[in-house]
């Protein structure tokens, strides 16, 4: 489980997927997301900027330091709420999209080894991971959904 960003090893041709390792032992949550889960271990203690209702929920002690294959990749799509809702699957030139603008801070990824080490497993990604879209409205909490999103795909 990683909460918006992992870490990539740098994907090798002699293996079959590209591996990821969490970055952070945090979750960010939002208010309406710790109310709705109405679970004491979820506290409104530490705010991740001031002027947010966002929280963050550290797990130090249980952190997984490990490398694992990616199967799955679920991006959450927060949209207007006048445009149809959808769960899908997404390849090709639309997955290198998604994976492209997902990738944090690519404006430090310079020099051509390094753009060549993205370019490759973005590209592997595509073609080992399943990726996926959960279209959601804004501001809206709805955990089931999603967790029957995801659970309908692992």
């Amino acid at each position: 489980f990683s909460d918006d960003v992992c870490v990539l090893k740098p994907y090798q041709q002699s293996e079959k997927t590209v591996e990821a390792i969490a970055s952070y032992p945090m979750m960010k949550l939002w208010d309406d997301t710790i109310n709705v889960l109405n679970d004491d271990q979820f506290e409104k203690k530490h705010k991740i900027r001031p002027e947010m209702e966002k929280y963050s929920h550290f797990f130090h002690s249980s952190f997984d330091r490990k490398a694992y294959p990616i199967k799955k990749l679920f991006f959450l799509h927060p949209v207007d709420e006048n445009i149809q809702y959808e769960s899908r699957k997404v390849s090709g030139l639309e997955a290198f999209e998604w994976l492209g603008k997902n990738t944090y801070r690519r404006q430090f990824i310079l020099d051509h080894e390094m753009q060549r080490l993205h370019l490759e497993s973005i590209s592997k990604l595509i073609s080992t991971a399943e990726i996926l879209i959960k279209k959601k409205k804004k501001n809206e909490s709805d955990i089931s959904s999603f967790t029957d999103f995801v659970e309908k795909y692992i």
